[in-house]
């Protein structure tokens, strides 16, 4: 009788709400006690941009010039000979397109470089030097092999030698369009204070710590329901804790890992990340970019990697001067293996890594490292393009002519974080650099100015990947 009884108040209690507001019309409460109303309307990815190429592909032997050989692999020269039996495709650059190449499986050679002169004008016995790394180095092509090449100056050159002259697929795709759809992009309503000078956000000498307790511990606070922190271990120089901070909506359906602070002296990027992570936690119906982000991605995040460097000297490197983001191979510091320790129990369900940092001895405008063969990479060439002409629009970078740092092709070693998590786990990632470098026209490091660009770099690079993963999961 007990047992029936206890049965029938169970039942009474589950039905309620059908009683109350009839099943499924009450509005959702998060854990927090935070009502969402029942009918919102998600951000979504506004993807009918993104055929991945123009129609307008190069198929054909008029690229094709006789008489380049290569020496063996990396050799650092091409030279121009007089056999017909051999060559190389040669394009010309158009400043600020993105090109696809795709190698067909069988290909003796291929060999891609970036040149500042016209290859098919050398002549016979000379030889051209590349500096840069190929975009692609290969011998024996087994399976089709794809790469993509961005044309970031006004006069350059594209040359594939291949050791053969059966023409291949190159497509190619405008990137730089100053058209965008408004509300698929996010600008800061108000500035972000400085961390410099009258320091309105936060001190670009505070300790890890500090970074801490004055702007992560605030917001857990006002959310205890939504995000949890834990200490992932200790540092090399076994002094300080280390963070990570989980912001895990009620019903999430995506996972994203954020990582600052690897490198100490790199303020403007991890502040910049606090910011972000405060603006998304706070998030009101109103703004409907972040409050997706809010209710529908948990975000795992480490504020600060590089405790002992923030905490002590605000440098590169770690206690023991290795550059953190150099040990990803070998994993002989005590902070990249905590990392890598705490991914691993994340790395089933995360879709994205993204490492933020600041490029302030870079001479381009937008500095962006991401592997651009993955799905997603659509939505990063997008944001490079917005981001681009956002910064050209506030007079930051006028008149350079070397648009940005997204690769030719991503072929980094296990030695970056981003080369062991993508070759090792599988997961997409990308390295966001907010540009700091006074002399090409962007604001000082530690600027109110700086703060908000970092900021909206940030936030809008998270935006469309998250709404990329969400609309294909």
């Amino acid at each position: 009788m007990f047992m029936k009884r206890k049965l029938s108040l169970l039942l009474a209690f589950l039905m309620l709400p059908c009683c109350l507001g009839g099943c499924g019309s009450a509005p959702d409460k998060t854990a927090s006690g935070e009502t969402v109303p029942a009918d919102y309307q998600w951000a979504t990815y506004y993807d009918a941009e993104d055929a991945p190429f123009l129609p307008k592909d190069i198929f054909s032997e008029a690229l094709y010039v006789t008489g380049f050989v290569t020496g063996e692999a990396k050799c650092g020269y091409i030279e121009r000979t007089e056999r017909e039996n051999t060559g190389a495709f040669v394009l010309k650059g158009e400043y600020g397109k993105c090109y696809e190449i795709k190698v067909p499986a069988g290909t003796q050679r291929v060999l891609a470089v970036k040149l500042p002169v016209d290859p098919a004008q050398t002549a016979v016995g000379n030889k051209l030097y590349y500096t840069e790394e190929a975009l692609c180095d290969k011998d024996a092509v087994t399976e089709e092999t794809a790469f993509m090449y961005t044309c970031r100056n006004q006069n350059e050159y594209l040359l594939i030698c291949t050791n053969g002259s059966d023409p291949f697929y190159i497509g190619e795709r405008t990137i730089l369009q100053d058209t965008d759809i408004a509300d698929q992009w996010w600008t800061p309503a108000e500035p972000v204070g400085s961390i410099g000078n009258d320091c309105t956000y936060g001190n670009f000498l505070w300790t890890a710590d500090e970074v801490l307790e004055n702007l992560y511990e605030p917001v857990r606070q006002r959310h205890p329901g939504y995000i949890t922190r834990e200490v992932i271990g200790k540092d090399q120089s076994g002094k300080y804790d280390m963070y990570a901070y989980i912001y895990t909506p009620e019903n999430y359906e995506t996972t994203m890992f954020l990582n600052g602070g690897t490198h100490g002296d790199e303020q403007t990027a991890y502040f910049a990340l606090a910011k972000v992570m405060e603006l998304i936690a706070d998030a009101k119906p109103e703004d409907n970019l972040l409050y997706t982000l809010r209710h529908k991605v948990r975000f795992v995040v480490i504020p600060v990697l590089n405790v002992w460097s923030v905490s002590e000297k605000h440098i590169r490197a770690n206690s023991v001067d290795q550059d953190l983001n150099r040990d990803f191979g070998n994993l002989t510091q005590q902070e990249s293996k905590n990392l890598i320790a705490f991914l691993e129990k994340y790395a089933d369900e995360t879709r994205i890594l993204m490492d933020f940092h600041i490029a302030a001895g870079s001479k381009v405008a937008v500095y962006f490292n991401f592997i651009n063969f993955t799905d997603n990479a659509v939505a990063n060439y997008k944001t490079t393009n917005h981001m681009y002409h956002r910064y050209m629009a506030q007079g930051y970078g006028s008149g350079i002519t070397n648009i940005s740092k997204v690769p030719g092709s991503y072929t980094k070693s296990d030695k970056y974080l981003e080369g062991r998590v993508w070759n090792s786990y599988g997961i997409p990632t990308i390295t966001v650099e907010y540009v700091t470098t006074t002399n090409i026209g962007f604001p000082e490091a530690s600027s109110s100015e700086a703060m908000t660009a970092a900021v909206e770099t940030q936030m809008n690079f998270i935006i469309q990947n998250a709404l990329y993963f969400l609309a294909n999961p």
